[in-house]
């Protein structure tokens, strides 16, 4: 019985053969509002990936699928243990991180300043406070988070 199916095995060798051109590829199907200079930069005990890029995660994430047609698909699908199950299209959780994010700047939160919503249900919780404030860090070296809702 093979768990990997071929197209993921094939993902897996062409990811082998060539690390910087498997995840070229792969990171020019994501929307980038300035594309890399260079995809994979070496800099010993550490690395870089996509050096100069500048990308939203919360808008890749989100935003993304409701304006390339995509809103009306499952988002998150959330089962807790009480069997409660929610299903949240991208346009309904779109709406949400816009209002949340909307009242949190009301109270004052803005870009960068610390914010850690708490709700019972994690996962919309978890991309309500990526709407307002995306990763500040350098997780790959070179991308640049930038916010995408509002000015």
């Amino acid at each position: 019985m093979h768990l990997i199916t071929p197209i993921v095995q094939r993902w897996i060798e062409d990811g082998r053969r060539d690390p910087e051109g498997f995840w070229e590829r792969a990171a020019k199907t994501l929307p980038w509002f300035r594309t890399w200079e260079r995809v994979y930069q070496p800099d010993p005990p550490s690395f870089r990936w996509f050096v100069g890029a500048r990308t939203n995660l919360s808008h890749n994430a989100v935003d993304h699928h409701v304006t390339s047609g995509q809103g009306g698909r499952a988002a998150l699908v959330y089962l807790n243990e009480r069997n409660h199950r929610m299903v949240l299209t991208y346009a309904q959780l779109c709406r949400q991180v816009t209002r949340v994010a909307a009242a949190l700047r009301g109270l004052g939160v803005g870009q960068g300043g610390p914010c850690h919503p708490v709700d019972a249900d994690l996962p919309r919780s978890s991309s309500l406070n990526a709407g307002l404030h995306p990763y500040r860090g350098d997780p790959f070296g070179g991308v640049r988070w930038v916010r995408g809702l509002g000015a």
